[in-house]
């Protein structure tokens, strides 16, 4: 992790999702594919109330987010920061 505590990380974690400078890794695509989820709907998460409340996985070091998207039900993507954006590192369902 580039930044010394995870409040500046997760402040620009969240800053880069709201300005789409995002990256979706193949582990993420791959998960993507197999649970039904779509580009859109990690945009619809974003967009919706997703990003409000955080949860910071300490075994993974990476900041959850949690929310709807697109679909009926909630899914969370995994985010990490890297010195050129935000990488979402995996999808799962909630």
């Amino acid at each position: 992790m580039l930044f010394k505590d995870m409040k500046s990380s997760l402040k620009q974690i969240v800053s880069d999702l709201k300005n789409s400078n995002f990256h979706i890794s193949e582990h993420a695509l791959e998960r993507m594919s197999e649970r039904g989820l779509a580009s859109i709907d990690i945009i619809g998460l974003i967009e919706g109330e997703g990003l409000d409340n955080p949860v910071w996985n300490n075994q993974h070091e990476s900041w959850n987010f949690s929310g709807q998207g697109f679909t009926d039900s909630i899914f969370t993507i995994a985010c990490i920061y890297e010195t050129d954006g935000t990488l979402i590192v995996t999808v799962f369902w909630r």
